[in-house]
């Protein structure tokens, strides 16, 4: 799995706000870019030594990130939770989300972080391992295993996010408030 990788052979790529990107490689050396994070993928990791150190590139958000790569074969998308050297993008969406600015029709690129598969299989909430909420107020932080369920569109390529119905109830009595 990619948390059991030693740090020094960690590419960790941070894609912040849509605008900023940082490369880092290890302990030495880091790029920055106000370039989109896969056009500077595009060119610095034709670098087969700086790829070699690639663990996964996590372009959580990235819209309508393509399935292949024809013209950079060294870029590849996650297929399951053991690959290494990949990106690894979803767009989450609520259940009856219609249309959105960052998924596509079916051909754009989402693994399902629950269950690490890129098909339509719903991960039920007991595969979920947690979510981690933050009270503004108090600076607590609370745990919360099985909170959702979750599933590909494979029509939009979004990832559906189904939360438990009674959080999910709770969540909406919350709001109101």
């Amino acid at each position: 799995m990619l948390r059991d990788r030693p740090y020094k052979t960690r590419i960790s790529c941070l894609y912040l706000h849509r605008t900023a990107f940082r490369l880092s490689l290890g302990l030495r050396c880091t790029f920055e870019s106000l370039a989109p994070p896969l056009e500077v993928m595009k060119t610095e990791l034709a670098d087969r030594n700086i790829n070699a150190k690639l663990v996964a590139a996590y372009l959580i958000g990235y819209p309508n990130m393509p399935k292949t790569f024809p013209q950079y074969p060294y870029l590849r998308t996650a297929q399951g939770a053991d690959d290494t050297g990949v990106i690894i993008t979803y767009n989450s969406q609520t259940p009856g989300k219609v249309k959105s600015p960052f998924t596509g029709k079916g051909d754009v690129y989402c693994i399902n972080p629950v269950n690490w598969r890129t098909d339509d299989k719903i991960a039920e909430k007991t595969e979920h391992q947690g979510s981690r909420f933050f009270d503004f107020k108090t600076g607590k932080a609370t745990d919360k295993k099985s909170f959702v369920s979750a599933k590909i569109d494979p029509v939009s390529g979004g990832l559906i996010v189904i939360p438990a119905v009674m959080v999910a109830t709770q969540y909406t009595k919350n709001r109101k408030n």
